[in-house]
């Protein structure tokens, strides 16, 4: 009977826990929304890249679109700050963190158009904000 009470206490720690990180501020809410989006794309390229077979490239750039524009909707959602500016801040920084992800953990910077194909990937990330920011004004209503 007492193995019933850990997960009750793990979703206590972690709803209390994001109760506080919603109210972060300034570039604490920056690094937790740039880290939100980062592992939705994550996690969206894991599920598709390994759970169907031979998947299409055209897949993976779908889920990480689709995953990359929730992630901005969400940050739009909790941002307590002039939500335009916040969101442009986070795709910058999620354009930046990503690249460095790339280059150290997989070795992408061996490629000799890297930084090419790197200046090219802030269009999607900036219409994934767009598009993302969008649907957060709809679901929540700036403050007067």
């Amino acid at each position: 009977m007492k193995g019933y009470r850990y997960p009750a206490l793990t979703t206590l720690l972690l709803s209390n826990m994001i109760k506080y990180m919603i109210k972060w501020k300034g570039w604490k809410a920056v690094l937790r929304d740039v880290f939100m989006i980062w592992i939705l794309t994550y996690i969206s390229t894991f599920i598709i890249a390994n759970y169907i077979s031979s998947p299409k490239l055209s897949s993976l750039y779908i889920s990480n679109f689709i995953s990359g524009s929730i992630g901005f909707c969400i940050s739009g959602c909790i941002t307590l700050e002039n939500r335009w500016k916040h969101l442009f801040i986070v795709a910058v920084f999620f354009w930046l963190i990503s690249e460095i992800i790339n280059i150290f953990l997989f070795d992408y910077a061996t490629s000799k158009i890297w930084i090419i194909n790197w200046i090219k990937s802030i269009a999607p990330i900036l219409i994934m904000m767009g598009i993302g920011g969008a649907i957060s004004f709809q679901l929540v209503k700036p403050n007067q």
